[in-house]
């Protein structure tokens, strides 16, 4: 007898990709699914083709610690990794290169979220020095690769353990252990607005895909998700 709709409800496994020697602690997809990285506390990130018939990663190294967050650019043309050894890394995504990379030497503690700009121009960091800073990535700044800072978001008690931007690209979005969950306008750098309702560390921190945030409307944040633990905002 076939089975009724409402006994297939259990997903079938697809793929199952192994590589990594330690714990993954994050995942991104690119814009249109053809590609996954993955990264892990083994210090590396590797690069899965997923068109291939047999799937196989590109292994990168750069990084002395464990990649806490991995983000592919919205262009694609790029990839963010924070890590505990206190960088941000840029991987250029092209395999024509070797996939090189730039590091980024900003913060005093282990980095713990990294985040890009609608843009693909800027990205955020959080990390355990209680600090959000924002660079200029854009591959047509003058900027040289130890310019690359912009501005540091100064008001977190606590480690920084999330950073999203919002989708208008001028609100940054953090949250930390310290339970607060700030609202930054990137260009000013102040903070726009605060939410104290947590009971607990932030753990994530996402703003709805058509979402614009601003100065002028910061009394209705009904389109920005936050999570702690297993609770939602």
């Amino acid at each position: 007898m076939a089975a009724s709709p409402a006994q297939n409800t259990q997903p079938e496994l697809y793929r199952s990709l192994q590589g990594h020697n330690d714990a993954i602690n994050t995942l991104s997809f690119n814009s249109n699914s053809k590609q996954l990285a993955s990264a892990s506390s083994d210090h590396h990130l590797y690069l899965w083709n997923l068109q291939a018939k047999n799937i196989q990663a590109k292994k990168l190294k750069g990084h002395a610690g464990a990649i806490t967050e991995v983000a592919f650019s919205p262009s694609g043309s790029m990839i963010a990794t924070a890590s505990m050894d206190n960088t941000v890394r840029i991987w250029s995504n092209s395999p024509v290169d070797n996939y090189p990379s730039t590091v980024i030497r900003s913060h005093n503690g282990s980095v713990k979220s990294v985040g890009w700009s609608p843009d693909s121009r800027f990205i955020v960091s959080g990390a355990d020095d209680k600090t959000v800073k924002i660079y200029n990535v854009d591959k047509h700044s003058s900027q040289s690769a130890t310019k690359k800072f912009v501005k540091s978001f100064l008001g977190h008690t606590n480690w920084v353990t999330t950073v999203r931007f919002g989708s208008n690209g001028r609100v940054v979005a953090s949250g930390g252990t310290d339970r607060v969950v700030n609202l930054w306008d990137v260009e000013s750098g102040s903070n726009i607005f605060e939410f104290r309702d947590h009971a607990a560390a932030i753990k994530a921190v996402r703003f709805l895909p058509e979402s614009n945030c601003s100065h002028e409307h910061s009394s209705r944040f009904g389109n920005l998700f936050g999570r702690q633990n297993n609770q939602d905002l």
